[in-house]
């Protein structure tokens, strides 16, 4: 909108009160963008060029899971910032969204609807692990050897298949070995599935059977997959493994036996999750 228009509009006597609002509300927002996440979605927008004289004073969002046949408005207060978090949406249902600004004389058109996204659909790999909590996120685990010159357990996560974390336990331990990995709080990631790569040096052993196990709050674990008579050969030393149903938790735990649990090390070069 321009003043220019709004002058040569006056001077017509075309001054009607619907012509001077639809000259007076904020023009479309433009570049909506969107991304998902856990059960919501994150916004962001450009504001439209508006007169000193109406300045923008909120923002009205609406969603979609209809294409568009009706909307929702999404109750955040008032802002007049040019992003926006909808959230309390429903993982693996699509939605497009759309951003109308506010000014005192009302609501201006709406943005082009985005794309459709689904929320939860979001992956996170576990990342390039240095130490138990670098870079982000944090390691731990039972039944460990560790020492800053002995396999420690984040070398599970250190993504080189010369590098391992060494599990072995006493014959008077519990023979699980616990290996665990917990994103910075507030994030999740969504795996279909996990790889495992096990290490050869020429001591200690592969796991033949294990549990994979989800958690929101590490205390409350759900399982996810179980195996059992696994092999593993120097010629093959890692497999992808597919989870029944997609997981999307904030920390995953593998716990890891053998057969014969005799007290021989497992050797795990990398794990990672599955997009």
């Amino acid at each position: 909108m321009s003043l220019s228009r709004i002058q040569t509009t006056l001077l017509s006597g075309d001054i009607s009160d619907s012509v001077l609002r639809s000259l007076l509300v904020p023009p479309a927002p433009t570049d909506l963008t969107v991304t998902g996440g856990n059960e919501q979605v994150l916004l962001s927008w450009v504001a439209p060029t508006v007169l000193a004289q109406t300045p923008i004073t909120d923002y009205t969002v609406q969603f979609s899971t209809n294409s568009g046949s009706t909307w929702t408005t999404f109750s955040d207060g008032t802002s007049t910032a040019t992003s926006a978090t909808v959230t309390g949406l429903t993982n693996g249902t699509g939605y497009i969204f759309r951003v109308a600004a506010v000014n005192g004389v009302g609501t201006g058109a709406y943005s082009s609807a985005t794309s459709s996204v689904t929320p939860g659909d979001v992956f996170r790999a576990i990342p390039t692990m240095t130490s138990l909590t670098s870079p982000s996120g944090e390691v731990s685990g039972v039944n460990n050897i560790e020492s800053p010159t002995f396999h420690p357990r984040w070398m599970a996560f250190h993504d080189a298949s010369s590098t391992w974390a060494q599990f072995q336990r006493a014959g008077f331990n519990n023979p699980a070995r616990t290996l665990q990995y917990a994103f910075p709080e507030g994030q999740k990631s969504r795996a279909t599935g996990y790889m495992l790569r096990v290490a050869f040096p020429g001591y200690g052993e592969p796991p033949n059977q294990w549990k994979f196990f989800g958690s929101d709050n590490l205390t409350d674990w759900t399982l996810l997959d179980s195996r059992s008579g696994q092999s593993f050969s120097s010629g093959s030393p890692s497999s992808n493994f597919t989870l029944a149903s997609p997981a999307n938790y904030t920390a995953y735990r593998w716990v890891f036996q053998d057969v014969s649990d005799l007290g021989d090390s497992i050797l795990i070069a990398t794990v990672q999750l599955l997009e």
